[in-house]
């Protein structure tokens, strides 16, 4: 939606709109939800990996579709070149603190 948009759907001038958007309580705000909405994503990430994990997990084991097995394993291989090939920065924050664990039998 754009802000031509906005501005007709909450009955503001589009120059009005844009002017308050631009004003340092509009800047403060938004920056304080943005900053509110990375905690959030930051404390609910973590066991959103874990869950997905466990469903491509399971879909690598499983026996009757292969197709199943085959994108599971290269989502699997796409991720491990992206965690290889990406090194940290010793300043950057790491939003995702997985211990390494061996994986289990079952």
């Amino acid at each position: 939606m754009n802000k031509t948009a906005i501005a007709k759907e909450v009955g503001w001038h589009p120059g009005s709109l844009s002017r308050f958007i631009r004003s340092p309580a509009a800047q403060e705000e938004l920056s304080r939800l943005r900053q509110e909405a990375e905690r959030e994503l930051a404390q609910r990430l973590p066991n959103l990996v874990r869950q997905a994990l466990d469903v491509v997990e399971s879909a690598l084991s499983h026996k009757h579709r292969p197709s199943e097995r085959l994108r599971a394993a290269l989502f699997v291989l796409a991720l491990a070149d992206k965690a290889v090939s990406t090194k940290p920065q010793p300043d950057s924050a790491t939003v995702i603190d997985l211990p390494v664990e061996p994986p289990t039998e079952q």
